[in-house]
């Protein structure tokens, strides 16, 4: 594929002959665009003029391999370097076709930011599972579970919330972080807590009357009530 430099005969009109200089328009300095590309770009783009320059017509080879040798380069950082040169227009394709090297570039630049966003997003629903678990133990192998089940975030935190006042939890008896994911436990149905027993019920009732009423078994509000209509 050869590429050749935008406007290069407005810019570099050199008659017939191979400069050893080229020249760089300080235009540049208050282009948005220019200043909006990869460091690699901005970095590549004076070597590849300076190509053109060596060229009557200003269209030189820009096969990956080649421009990798003499910039000392690997191919791939070449390709993803030009292209975006290409998208913005400050190099033109000459024949009008895209050299499929750096289509595949973009494509891996791209997949690769995905995969990134995609980390991204399982370290943070990760993240919110852990701050609601109430068992904190085994972190390294709880990840490695979440990675591997992928279980729905929003299933296991609305399971949580009846799963943490249950009376097995209550009791202690908490599955590992790594176990419940790995066993699918936020799918388990709600459990009912077992009914109070009757010695337990007035157990707790006469503790309530004792914290309630006075040694003489009436409420304190009902006692207060009395003591005013005895002052009066």
């Amino acid at each position: 594929m050869k590429l050749i430099p935008k406007n290069w005969e407005k810019f570099q009109h050199y008659k017939h002959r191979s400069p050893p200089w080229i020249k760089l328009h300080r235009d540049i300095l208050d282009d948005f665009d220019w200043w909006s590309l990869p460091i690699a770009s901005r970095a590549i783009a004076p070597c590849l003029w300076l190509l053109a320059s060596c060229e009557e017509d200003g269209e030189f080879d820009a096969s990956p391999e080649k421009l990798a040798f003499r910039f000392r380069m690997t191919e791939k950082d070449i390709q993803l370097a030009i292209k975006p040169l290409i998208d913005k227009g400050y190099f033109i394709c000459a024949s009008d076709v895209l050299a499929p090297c750096y289509q595949d570039a973009m494509s891996e630049k791209s997949k690769s930011r995905e995969e990134k966003e995609k980390e991204k997003e399982k370290e943070d629903s990760f993240d919110d599972f852990w701050k609601a678990y109430p068992k904190k133990v085994g972190k390294d192998k709880a990840i490695a579970a979440w990675g591997k089940k992928k279980p729905p975030l929003i299933e296991v935190l609305e399971a949580l919330q009846w799963q943490v006042i249950c009376d097995q939890w209550k009791s202690g008896y908490i599955p590992n972080p790594a176990t419940y994911i790995n066993d699918g436990r936020w799918q388990d149905e709600p459990q009912i807590n077992k009914p109070q027993s009757k010695s337990f019920k007035e157990d707790t009732m006469a503790a309530a009357r004792s914290i309630f009423t006075n040694s003489s078994g009436i409420p304190y509000y009902q006692a207060k009530e009395i003591e005013v209509k005895n002052d009066e």
